[in-house]
């Protein structure tokens, strides 16, 4: 028990240090969702899952596309912030810090993080669209999705590199994100798709 006790404390004091580094707002999970002790682990409704599955599946599927039209999001503000659904999960904190994540916050991620955007071992170039793991161990289970849209688990080394840099780059748009109406994932790729063909309209 004794032994149980300090080392729970030496993790705590381990989180915390890590937020230190991250920003005040990444906290540890208080829902018992990620971090579980001496009860079991609360389920989201089905009817939850069903809908965040869903928008996650659009979202990976458009994944390069979105990349291909980053100029125009990058410099839209309504664009930029539309939101994408949750698939990133840290053990002990949850989601704090991933909350919220907008198309514009991947497409800075993957042109700023080493690794978020690169070629896998078949020489495919590929996307990281979900982060999950331990922030302690290091231990992961990561997403990257081919061209074709193709998913893949992966494990990634110096996985503290990819967490961190994402949690702060979603945190640098906290407050805008409250100030701004921004499009549905849907209605984004809608209406890029209708400027695309717009575009290529004349050639056709």
């Amino acid at each position: 028990m004794v032994i149980r006790k300090m080392r729970a404390r030496e993790q705590s004091t381990r989180l915390e240090q890590l937020a230190a580094g991250v920003g005040e707002q990444w906290t540890l999970d208080t829902t018992g969702e990620y971090l579980v002790i001496g009860r079991g682990k609360r389920r989201r409704k089905k009817e939850e899952d069903s809908k965040i599955i869903a928008a996650w599946e659009l979202f990976v599927s458009y994944a390069w596309f979105l990349y291909e039209h980053r100029e125009e999001i990058l410099s839209t503000e309504r664009m930029f912030l539309t939101p994408v659904p949750l698939k990133n999960e840290l053990a002990y904190t949850g989601t704090s810090g991933f909350s919220n994540p907008t198309i514009g916050v991947y497409l800075e991620w993957w042109e700023s993080c080493n690794g978020a955007k690169t070629v896998n071992e078949q020489g495919e170039e590929v996307l990281m669209v979900s982060i999950s793991g331990s922030p302690l161990t290091g231990a992961n289970s990561c997403q990257m999705v081919t061209r074709d849209g193709r998913v893949e688990k992966i494990w990634v080394k110096g996985y503290g590199n990819y967490w961190q840099s994402f949690i702060r780059i979603n945190m640098k748009y906290s407050e805008k994100k409250d100030l701004c109406k921004p499009y549905t994932l849907e209605k984004l790729i809608e209406r890029l798709q209708s400027k695309w063909y717009q575009r290529i309209l004349p050639f056709l």
